[in-house]
């Protein structure tokens, strides 16, 4: 069974998630006198001290250690703790290659955002393509390619290794509950948004849960029913052209 541990760092209210398997078999780790569990980690926006102490402090209680890193687009929001944990616990994080031009961008967008300067992590960075299968921390991590919010943002949809059921869909800011990602910052684009949500997420299976970078969790069967963002499209067909 898969499972999920949420944060909600830095001042934009990012979600960072972790998350396990408990059938994942556990691993010797030098810095620990027993294994522990391997997790991913998702979207690392922990930005100061006590974020990352948080997130470092549920790690150590739980017995888990990052397996790597899932990058769903570099946004300072979503990206503040990356080059920390990938040094720390000598991992990598996995991002789209095109996600190269938001990196190029970060420090213009950290001084928009009053903030600092997210740490240099390129020395880190594992490419992946769209429709690739990851083997990560004894669960299935499947690359689904949805820019729109940023040139190379993905979503992740993982599951156990060993199963079909139960998958969970990380959509960084590409769809909420109810609304969507924006398109208006360097390398955004609206119509390449919404082919990602319409090709990419509503065509999986109903009751896949939607874990996006901000706000409550969701649906797909949800997102395809209520989005004002997605209508006219999700509006049934009139009685004479069923």
């Amino acid at each position: 069974m898969l499972k999920v541990k949420r944060f909600t760092f830095n001042v934009f209210e990012e979600h960072c998630y972790l998350v396990w398997s408990d059938s994942a078999e556990k691993i010797s780790v030098p810095s620990s006198p027993k294994p522990l569990r391997p997790c991913l980690v998702v979207d690392p926006g922990c930005y100061d001290s006590a974020e990352n102490a948080a997130l470092r402090n549920f790690l150590s209680s739980n017995e888990l250690v990052p397996a790597a890193v899932l990058l769903t687009h570099a946004h300072p929001d979503h990206a503040f703790g990356v080059a920390g944990i990938c040094s720390e616990y000598a991992i990598r994080v996995y991002m789209h290659p095109r996600e190269a031009e938001t990196v190029d961008s970060l420090h213009f967008l950290c001084v928009g955002m009053g903030c600092d300067d997210v740490e240099d992590f390129n020395a880190y960075t594992e490419k992946i393509e769209d429709g690739q299968v990851l083997d990560l921390a004894g669960m299935k991590v499947e690359v689904l390619e949805t820019p729109g919010h940023t040139a190379g943002g993905v979503s992740f949809l993982v599951s156990e290794a060993d199963s079909e059921s139960g998958k969970i869909l990380f959509s960084g800011d590409t769809i909420f509950a109810g609304t969507i990602g924006r398109s208006d910052l360097p390398g955004g684009n609206y119509d390449r948004l919404m082919e990602s949500i319409f090709t990419k997420i509503v065509t999986l299976d109903g009751d896949t849960d939607i874990l996006p970078g901000h706000g409550p969790d969701t649906t797909v069967t949800d997102e395809r029913m209520k989005n004002p963002m997605l209508l006219p499209f999700n509006e049934p067909l009139p009685e004479e052209d069923k």
